[in-house]
């Protein structure tokens, strides 16, 4: 089980919670529409990714300094495509700027990490995840917090 929760969360998680996050904190106005196709479209390809996770597990491996993982074909294009804006799109169509510079922060580091370490891309691209959740983390943080953590 401790290997499947990383992706389960990672698979079925982020491509439905993203945008469902994003449409709870956005205003009413037609953004919203566009935010439940993109609830959609996350929750279709969670549903895809869960489905396929059972009878295909996603596997990793060590090679040199990097995770590579090693998915059924089928997980690639396509798939891949609507994950990635299911993930982004929504946040880059926010209102709230702070959301927008998130997901262009999210999208470049996508493209950074498929542009630079293709073969290695999703553990890179969860190493991107893990730098822009710290920063979500210290924005959220009491002001007086940070204060007394950084004297």
């Amino acid at each position: 089980m401790s290997h499947t929760l990383p992706k389960v969360m990672s698979h079925v998680l982020w491509p439905i919670y993203i945008p469902v996050a994003v449409l709870l904190i956005e205003p009413p106005g037609p953004r919203r529409r566009a935010l439940i196709a993109l609830v959609g479209t996350g929750v279709a390809v969670g549903a895809f990714l869960l489905y396929h996770l059972v009878d295909y597990p996603v596997s990793s491996q060590l090679v040199g300094q990097h995770i590579q993982y090693v998915s059924p074909p089928h997980f690639l294009a396509m798939v891949s495509t609507l994950y990635l804006v299911s993930t982004t799109l929504g946040l880059m169509l926010s209102t709230h700027p702070k959301a927008k510079i998130f997901g262009a922060l999210t999208l470049l580091s996508f493209a950074v990490a498929y542009g630079f370490y293709t073969t290695w891309f999703i553990s890179v691209w969860c190493f991107f995840a893990v730098l822009l959740s710290t920063v979500v983390y210290f924005r959220f943080l009491p002001r007086r917090s940070l204060r007394e953590s950084f004297p």
